[in-house]
Parts: structure tokens; sequence; C-alpha cells
């Protein structure tokens, strides 16, 4: 396996990404795309660095985040539901 350096992802991916696991909080197009795990779209939504960094981004997601977070469309949509339960208790 490649080395991942984490160190490329841009500051403020890396803290929508935690953002949303954390948190639930809905993030934006390029990492919603990422969290869907659409690939097509992320790389149309990326910028320069974000592309350059799409590799580690996946890795982070697939490592450190949890797995019921990412993956589909139907499972970021769950997740950000979840948020309204949680706050509402």
């Amino acid at each position: 396996m490649a080395h991942i350096d984490y160190a490329t992802i841009p500051q403020a991916v890396r803290e929508a990404l935690d953002r949303h696991a954390e948190e639930h909080a809905p993030t934006g197009d390029f990492t919603t795309a990422v969290l869907r795990n659409d690939l097509m779209q992320a790389i149309s939504r990326a910028d320069a660095d974000s592309l350059r960094a799409l590799p580690s981004i996946c890795a982070y997601v697939m490592i450190y985040l949890p797995g019921g977070c990412h993956g589909s469309r139907e499972k970021v949509a769950a997740w950000r539901a979840a948020a309204t339960v949680w706050s509402a208790t």
C-alpha cells in the first residue's frame, strides 16, 4: 500500500469531514460527493488542492470516519437525519 500523506488534506476539508462524523453536520458539495462515494462529482467539484489530495481524503474517510456516515447517498442522508434525533433528545 502506498504511503498516505494526511498532511496534504486541506484543513477546511478535514474539519468538514470531522464535523460530519462527530456532529452529523452537512458539508459542501465536494465533501458530500466524497462521503457519498461519488467520484465523478467529487472530481468535478474539487479545487486544485482537494483534487491533489483526493486519495488521502478518501483514505481518511475510510479509515477514520464511522462506516455509517459515508459510502452512499442513502447512508449520508440517514446520518445527517440522525442529527435531528440527537438534538431533540
